[in-house]
C-alpha cells in the first residue's frame, strides 16, 4: 500500500506523470527467457527489449530529480520525502543500458529486419541478392516475358514468368515448370537461361541470411552479459505499471488507501461504538461510505459515457444483435424495443451504489446481518470482503478517508 501511495504522490501531489507507453514488456519477457537460456534472439525480440530499456531509463531519469529535490527542499526525514521513500529502493538501481539500446537500434530496423549498416558482410550480402535479382528481372521480362504475354514472379523462392494457360502453354520450351495456379489458368515457368542466375541467388540469399543471423547472435550475446540488467528493468517497468494502475484506479473512483492493522488491534479513534463514534475506541474494522467497488465502477464508467454522448446497449439490443449475428433473428425484429437507446431504462442507467458504514469494535468479534430478501445484505458482504482484499493487493478502497481495515487470515 505504501507502494501505491508513492505513485499515486509523483502523479497527484508533485505532478509527475509516468508514461509507459512504448515498453512491450509481454515480448520482453519472452527475450529475456530465450537470452537466460542461451538462445538466438530475433528483431522483434530486440526491439522490445530495447523498448523496455529506453521506458525504465525515461521514468528513472523523471523519477530520481524529483527524489533529489524533495530530499533537499524537504529533507531526508520529512513525511514528503517519506512518502516517496518505496519509490527510491526501486529506481536506485535502475541501469538502462544505453550503450545496447543503441546498438540494438543501430542494427535492428524497425521492422524488425536487420539493417544494412549493421555489418559490412550483410551490406555487401544483400548488395549481390540486388544485383542478381535485377539480373535475372531484366533476363526475364528481355526475353520470353517480353512479348507482354508474361509477366515476372517469384515462385518457391525462384524467380520465374507467369504464363497463361496450362501445361501446354509452355510445351516444347527449355526451362523447369515450377507448378501452375489453383485454377490452372497460370504455369509458372523458369527457362533455362535463367536457371544459373536462380541458383547463383539463391546462394547469395543463403550468404545473406548468414550474415543477418551472425548480427542477431552477437547483439544476443551482448543481450546475455547483461542480462541482470535488462531483467531488472523489466521488472522495474512491470512494478511500476502495476502499481501506477491501481494508484490511477484509486484516483478515478475517489477512493482512500485503509490503514491497515490486526484483528483486535488498536484501529482508529474513529470507530463507533453505540452508534456514535467515540475517541480512542479500538476498531477491528471502520469503514465510512464504502461502496461496491464493481458497482461503483460501472456507474461511473457509464456515467463518463453518458457524458460522451455515448449509450451502452441494453439486455435485449445485446441479444437482438448476436441472434442477428447467428443469423436467427425473426425477420420483424428491430432495434427499436425496449433494447435500443433510450429504452431498456434500468440498462440505461445504472444505479449508483447506495455507501454504507462498517464498524466492529473491541469486544464486538462477530456480526450478524439480517434483513429481507434483495435488502442488500449480500451486496454489503461482498463489498467489505472485496475492499479487504483490495486493500491486501495495495489497491485504494471506495471509502471516505481514515478507513481501518484489519490483515485478514
Amino acid at each position: 500500500m505504501a507502494e501505491t501511495k508513492a505513485a499515486d504522490a509523483v502523479e497527484v501531489v508533485h505532478r509527475v506523470p509516468l508514461q509507459l507507453s512504448g515498453a512491450d514488456t509481454a515480448l520482453g519477457r519472452q527475450a529475456a527467457r530465450r537470452a537466460e537460456a542461451g538462445g538466438m534472439l530475433d528483431g522483434p525480440q530486440l526491439l522490445a527489449l530495447a523498448s523496455v530499456l529506453s521506458c525504465a531509463g525515461r521514468l528513472s531519469k523523471q523519477i530520481l530529480p524529483l527524489l533529489d529535490r524533495v530530499r533537499r527542499e524537504a529533507g531526508p526525514d520529512s513525511p514528503a520525502f517519506a512518502a516517496l521513500r518505496p519509490l527510491e529502493s526501486r529506481v536506485r538501481g535502475v541501469d538502462a543500458c544505453p550503450e545496447l539500446q543503441g546498438r540494438v537500434r543501430g542494427c535492428v530496423d524497425d521492422d524488425g529486419s536487420v539493417r544494412s549498416s549493421a555489418s559490412e558482410a550483410v551490406k555487401a550480402a544483400r548488395q549481390r541478392v540486388a544485383t542478381l535479382a535485377g539480373r535475372l528481372d531484366a533476363l526475364l521480362k528481355g526475353g520470353e516475358g517480353g512479348a507482354g504475354k508474361a509477366t515476372v514472379v517469384e515462385r518457391k523462392g525462384r524467380m520465374c514468368l507467369a504464363v497463361p494457360g496450362g501445361a501446354e502453354a509452355v510445351a516444347g520450351r527449355k526451362g523447369l515448370v515450377l507448378g501452375s495456379s489453383v485454377a490452372g489458368g497460370v504455369t509458372f515457368f523458369e527457362p533455362q537461361a535463367a536457371v544459373a542466375g536462380n541458383n547463383a541467388l539463391q546462394e547469395a540469399r543463403g550468404a545473406l541470411a548468414d550474415a543477418e543471423e551472425g548480427v542477431l547472435w552477437a547483439l544476443s550475446g551482448e543481450v546475455m552479459g547483461r542480462l541482470g540488467e535488462v531483467q531488472g528493468c523489466l521488472g522495474f517497468v512491470a512494478w511500476l505499471d502495476c502499481t501506477l494502475a491501481k494508484a490511477r484506479f484509486g484516483q478515478w473512483l475517489s477512493c482512500c488507501v485503509p490503514e491497515i492493522g490486526e484483528w483486535g488491534g488498536s484501529g482508529s479513534s474513529r470507530a463507533r461504538k453505540g452508534g456514535r463514534r467515540g475517541e480512542g475506541a479500538r476498531a477491528h474494522v471502520s469503514v465510512q461510505r464504502l461502496r461496491h467497488p464493481l458497482l461503483a465502477a460501472r456507474h461511473r464508467r457509464w456515467a463518463e459515457d453518458a457524458s460522451a454522448g455515448e449509450r451502452r446497449p441494453g439486455p435485449s439490443q445485446r441479444l437482438l444483435s448476436r441472434r442477428r449475428a447467428q443469423g436467427t433473428a425473426s425477420p420483424g425484429a428491430d432495434e427499436g424495443g425496449p433494447g435500443a437507446p433510450g429504452g431498456d431504462p434500468a440498462e440505461a442507467a445504472p444505479p449508483e451504489p447506495v455507501p454504507l458504514d462498517v464498524v466492529v469494535a473491541a469486544p464486538v468479534r462477530a456480526v450478524v446481518i439480517t434483513g429481507p430478501n434483495t435488502g442488500g445484505k449480500t451486496a454489503s458482504l461482498k463489498a467489505l470482503g472485496l475492499a479487504a482484499l483490495m486493500s491486501r493487493a495495495g489497491v485504494p478502497i471506495p471509502a471516505a478517508e481514515g478507513a481501518v481495515l484489519p490483515w485478514f487470515r
